[in-house]
């Protein structure tokens, strides 16, 4: 609980960040939401991290195991300041449903939408993301990364809920195609580069090898970090 804080003097924007953490993980094996990586749950440091943007934090939990979920959730998510649980109205629809419900229950126009499995989240990117909404008559603003558009960590106008609703209605289930067809602004390759310089914020743990990539990456960090402390201190003796 004391190593998780919100950035302090950091200004607020009127936005909302949506969390899902419904989905069903098949891939990984277990809720996401329940990964830690260097004993710090990582739904609480993104949930933190966002709450240091964003004036209120929602996280979208499934309808089908509203209970089940609400007590494997962390304890230290107490510590997010403005957090409310909501869950999806429907199952089995991918994050569609939760990107709705989150939405809806929203109290700001814009929301910054982020799948819970983002290990290391970008502060500057997603302040980034938030600033070209002043900018654009599009209802979506997405990181346009080598690797392709990132419809999870965006930020999406509450007013595409009708045109969401009917794309649901239609059986449809890809938050891509969503956007695409919806109207996206992106924000370009060299522009995300700039503002993640570590070329992690939009890492997401799909699988356990994933999960273990997190791992290597962030106990590098910590011995590089170490590395620099006992360098400073030996420069300081001399």
């Amino acid at each position: 609980m004391n190593r998780l804080s919100v950035v302090k003097g950091a200004v607020r924007k009127e936005a909302t960040a949506v969390i899902l953490a419904g989905g069903r993980s098949v891939r990984m094996g277990r809720d996401k939401f329940t990964l830690q990586i260097g004993g710090v749950p990582v739904i609480c440091k993104l949930a933190l991290t966002l709450a240091s943007l964003c004036e209120e934090v929602i996280i979208v939990i499934s309808a089908d195991r509203k209970m089940e979920q609400i007590r494997l959730l962390p304890d230290s998510l107490e510590a997010v300041p403005g957090l409310r649980l909501v869950h999806d109205r429907q199952s089995r629809t991918g994050p569609l449903a939760g990107i709705h419900a989150g939405m809806t229950a929203a109290r700001f126009r814009h929301c910054l939408v982020t799948a819970c499995d983002i290990p290391f989240p970008s502060r500057k990117l997603a302040s980034g993301l938030l600033a070209e909404t002043k900018d654009t008559v599009m209802p979506v603003v997405a990181p346009q990364a080598e690797e392709g558009l990132h419809p999870l960590f965006a930020v999406y106008n509450r007013g595409c809920l009708p045109l969401l609703e009917k794309f649901i209605a239609n059986g449809e289930r890809s938050a891509l195609e969503f956007i695409l067809e919806a109207g996206v602004r992106t924000l370009p390759p060299e522009r995300v580069r700039e503002l993640d310089r570590t070329g992690m914020g939009l890492f997401d743990i799909n699988r356990p090898i994933d999960y273990m990539a997190a791992q290597n990456y962030a106990a590098g960090q910590l011995a590089a970090g170490a590395g620099h402390g006992v360098r400073r201190m030996s420069e300081r003796r001399g």
